[in-house]
Order: C-alpha cells, then structure tokens, then sequence
C-alpha cells in the first residue's frame, strides 16, 4: 500500500511524495516543481540505516496527508512535457 503527501516550498509550489510501503526495500517517489522543468526522484530506503528511517519516518511528520488522486495530477501535471528523472541519485 502507498501513502501520498505534499510538502510546501514556497507560494503555491509543492512536493509530491509517494511512499511505497508495500515492496522491499520501502521507497519513495517525489515530484519537485521547484525547477522550470519538474523534477521526479525515486529512491529506496535502507532501513537497517537510521538516518534513512528517520527521514522516511520525517514525511509522515512534516507533510500534509493527500489522497491517491491529487497525486495522480501532480504527476500528470509533471510528465505532460518535458521532465527529469533521478534513480537512486542518478539522472537517467
């Protein structure tokens, strides 16, 4: 099961999280629309590492519960045209 947030930057300009609770390693997806061309991070999380736990744990904290479909827009809105994709860090 997944579980979606939003994180505010700035004015109207937010993050995006998905979380992804239900494979191993746990992971998440983020779409960044701080950059004139959005921007989509997916990155597991080593939860043997507790920096990475707590800043797994941290989202849940700090961003504002969305439901699956605002989401969905954000990443519609994100993929529509041009747009870059990081993998564990790597642009692909």
């Amino acid at each position: 099961m997944s579980r979606y947030y939003k994180i505010h930057q700035h004015g109207q300009c937010w993050h995006y999280v998905q979380l992804l609770d239900d494979r191993m390693p746990k992971a998440m997806q983020v779409i960044n629309f701080l950059n004139p061309v959005p921007q989509i991070y997916f990155q597991e999380v080593d939860l043997t590492d507790a920096g990475s736990v707590i800043e797994y744990q941290a989202l849940t904290d700090s961003a504002t519960p969305i439901e699956e479909s605002e989401y969905e827009q954000a990443f519609q809105r994100a993929t529509q045209e041009t747009f870059e994709l990081y993998i564990e860090g790597k642009k692909q």
